[in-house]
């Protein structure tokens, strides 16, 4: 730091005035700090919005990119593998029987078996894949530059092989599984939404044929807004006296003899005709 010299005009020429001088120097020092208390203290919010940034784009919980990060990421890396022209894989995971462990266990217990499969998956992946916490039990996965479907399914399975081996929470063995739904790229769709919802409604079919793995298909597409349709037909079905009990007659074998009947509920829908407990049931 300088010092800072007052000189002070008079009849007889130029004097140094030491008061003034003190003076200047006190408020030159002052000023500094002041500079380098801003500057500290810019550096420290920009920090701090920097933290909050990485915060709001991390599931707590597992330190995985969260739904909105994966968005931001899969745009650019499906992008890329489009100008590649080279296939590109959503695939959702959904835990089978997590809200068990939930339920019995705690919330807290569940964190540590989110925050165990968390890091299976991370090693399960090549290093250019992209592992996501959805929310929930739901993980997703980007993979780019895939050279076929077959490869796609090879992945799938390993990941559900790395969830696979039993993990031990409060002195009890849990045996983890999980379905998961695949959506192409470009095959199925471009857009990280659309792929995501295909990768769901696939991911519904493997829990529901207990296959472990299925890759989209615009049947199984057609099948759940149907689904859709049928649910929410079924809210206005009971108001309006479409479901209606039919009777079963149950008979003794040896003599004939009805003893009762089962009443078996159908439901009388005004344009798909009478449809049987196993189409609206579930």
């Amino acid at each position: 730091m300088g010092l800072a010299v007052v000189l002070l005009g008079t009849a007889a020429g130029l004097v140094w005035h030491p008061l003034l001088s003190a003076v200047l120097v006190t408020d030159g020092l002052a000023a500094a700090g002041a500079v380098l208390l801003t500057s500290r203290r810019v550096q420290q919010l920009r920090m701090q919005a920097q933290l909050r940034e990485i915060d709001s784009l991390h599931d707590p919980v597992t330190e995985l990119p969260n739904r909105t990060l994966f968005h931001q990421q899969a745009l650019h890396l499906l992008a890329g593998g489009r100008r590649r022209g080279s296939l590109s894989a959503v695939m959702l995971l959904d835990l089978d029987r997590f809200k068990e462990v939930n339920d019995t266990l705690g919330h807290h217990q569940g964190d540590l078996l989110l925050h165990e499969i968390a890091s299976r998956l991370r090693q399960a992946v090549r290093p250019s894949d992209v592992v996501s916490r959805l929310g929930g039990d739901e993980f997703a996965v980007l993979a780019v530059d895939l050279a076929s479907r077959e490869e796609a399914m090879l992945l799938a399975e390993r990941l559900r092989d790395a969830l696979s081996a039993s993990v031990e929470l409060c002195g009890i063995t849990l045996e983890v599984e999980a379905s998961i739904g695949i959506a192409l790229c470009p095959d199925h769709a471009t857009d990280s939404e659309q792929l995501l919802t295909q990768a769901d409604i696939a991911m519904y079919q493997a829990k529901r044929q207990h296959t472990g793995v299925e890759f989209y298909s615009a049947q199984t597409d057609d099948s759940s807004r149907a689904r859709l349709g049928l649910l929410a037909d079924l809210r206005h079905a009971i108001p309006a006296v479409e479901l209606v009990l039919h009777y079963q007659p149950k008979a003794a074998a040896a003599s004939g003899e009805v003893s009762g009947v089962e009443a078996l509920v159908r439901w009388q829908h005004p344009r798909h005709g009478l449809l049987y407990p196993d189409q609206f049931i579930p």
